[in-house]
């Protein structure tokens, strides 16, 4: 039994950028499509139905996530090799204070 605590991955949260306000004014469409994912669930720049509809490949889908996180839209967790990606709460705050956002979420 001792050794199954061993064997399970490690989440790892890691530190939630600054938001800047700016980002929203300068998405491309890729981008923003990145961001409606995130704001229904979690993504990872592996999920194949992103990089379909984006037609990308995931280095692209990547950058785009780490592009997102650094300005403090998204917030990322880490589960043993793979990275998960979030919407912050600051940021969906931010989007339905402009108005970006219906009460349930979408864009």
């Amino acid at each position: 039994r001792s050794l199954l605590k061993y064997n399970q991955p490690k989440e790892k949260m890691e530190y939630e950028q600054p938001l800047n306000i700016d980002v929203f004014t300068n998405l491309n469409e890729k981008e923003a499509r990145v961001l409606a994912f995130g704001l229904e669930n979690e993504i990872t720049p592996s999920n194949p139905e992103i990089l379909d509809e984006l037609k990308v490949k995931r280095p692209r889908l990547s950058q785009i996530c780490n592009k997102l996180q650094k300005n403090g839209v998204f917030r990322s967790k880490k589960i043993g090799r793979s990275r998960f990606f979030s919407v912050t709460s600051t940021a969906r705050a931010q989007m339905r204070a402009w108005g970006m956002l219906e009460f349930g979420g979408e864009i």
